[in-house]
């Protein structure tokens, strides 16, 4: 799974301002006795980094969340928190509040 997150301008070193998309990556996940860790890059530019976005085992247990939607949570929440501007750490965990709302999200919708 990959994907274009956003469009940024940066400075070349002749001081011109050039656009660089922000790239998404799942390389892949481990499991703890506690978590799941997926592992996900990002890529602006010519540069990259790793982030552990994590999900608790229990979530799953609990049917908070199903396995195969793990990456796509754990993308999905990379992605907002890296369009915030509010990323300080390269470990982050989603919340129940996070799950609710990727279950309501792609939850069948009734019909009219």
């Amino acid at each position: 799974m990959s994907g274009t997150v956003s469009s940024r301008s940066t400075l070349n070193a002749h001081g011109a301002a050039i656009a660089t998309q922000l790239l998404l990556q799942y390389v892949g996940f481990a499991d703890t006795p506690l978590r799941r860790e997926y592992v996900l890059l990002a890529k602006l530019g010519e540069e990259t980094r790793q982030y552990t976005v994590c999900i608790d085992q229990t979530a799953f247990t609990l049917r908070k969340a199903l396995r195969q939607d793990g990456p796509d949570i754990c993308y999905q929440k990379l992605r907002r928190e890296l369009a915030s501007a509010l990323v300080v750490t390269r470990s982050i965990a989603v919340t129940d509040g996070d799950l609710a709302g990727y279950r309501e999200a792609h939850s069948p919708k009734g019909r009219f």
